[in-house]
């Protein structure tokens, strides 16, 4: 976004960053065992992802500051 605004002639600052909690922050994939258990999933397996699941986490953001040309 800061570089389409640039080109619109805006002048954008990166001021810092923070820190913001988001609900959708964290997710999680599983795969189902034969005896019906979700196990979490692992990169490699053949098995299939059956379930995502998404949770609250704190993650940084960057900030900017913009002045009208």
């Amino acid at each position: 976004m800061p570089d389409q605004l640039n080109a619109l002639g805006y002048d954008v600052v990166k001021t810092g960053e923070s820190q913001r909690i988001l609900a959708h922050a964290v997710s999680q994939k599983f795969t189902l065992c034969a005896d019906g258990e979700l196990e979490p999933f692992t990169e490699g397996s053949s098995k299939p992802v059956t379930i995502v699941t998404t949770r609250a986490g704190v993650v940084t953001i960057e900030q900017f500051g913009l002045c009208m040309p």
